[in-house]
């Protein structure tokens, strides 16, 4: 998996490196909508998700996306997102939500979506690695790594929150239920020591 996880890192530094600025797409499970989405779509948060939702949200709104470096990313890199072909080549697919964004935010959704299992010591090696990869031609400004738990948080959030809402309104797939749950795991696992330890 290792092997795997750097080819990633090294797409997503080509993605990172391409000059271009497409027109803005919304994406309502986009990190850097979480403020409207929350403002929708709280109400339908479990109670006992609540408090914890409500502090990440506090957090998020502290962000300075200005400060944080933009390129265009990808937005969705994730395991349905990635395809392996019958001589076992990976290739990213399906560029529908890219924007020019903050570039962590393609790290975060990596490492909420590919990385993160069901073993939290083995999600956070995960995470290394990719990360790792990844510095070998981009270096993390101080910034993103002061806020990179803060959207690892959201990103999770963003998963809880929008699969609850779904659940609301009648979608009990098992789709809506894996978002669900990663969600509430990554949220369980998040930890700013470990974080410290990998940026």
């Amino acid at each position: 998996m290792s092997q795997e996880i750097k080819y990633i890192a090294k797409q997503i530094v080509m993605v990172h490196s391409i000059n271009i600025k497409p027109n803005f797409i919304y994406d309502s499970w986009a990190i850097n909508n979480f403020k409207e989405e929350y403002n929708k779509k709280s109400k339908f948060i479990p109670d006992e998700f609540k408090n914890t939702i409500n502090e990440i949200y506090n957090l998020y709104q502290s962000v300075d996306f200005s400060k944080l470096p933009h390129t265009f990313i990808h937005g969705d890199i994730m395991n349905t997102n990635i395809m392996k072909d019958s001589n076992g080549k990976l290739w990213l697919i399906d560029f529908a939500v890219s924007n020019y964004l903050p570039r962590i935010q393609d790290l975060v959704v990596v490492s909420c979506n590919i990385c993160m299992i069901d073993d939290k010591e083995e999600s956070y090696r995960r995470i290394k690695v990719l990360v790792n990869e990844y510095k070998k031609v981009f270096n993390l400004t101080d910034y993103e790594k002061d806020i990179f738990k803060v959207l690892f948080d959201t990103s999770n959030a963003m998963f809880l929150m929008q699969a609850s809402y779904q659940k609301n309104i009648g979608n009990n797939s098992n789709e809506t239920n894996f978002w669900f749950n990663k969600g509430k795991n990554g949220l369980y696992f998040s930890d700013q020591k470990l974080f410290d330890e990998i940026l």
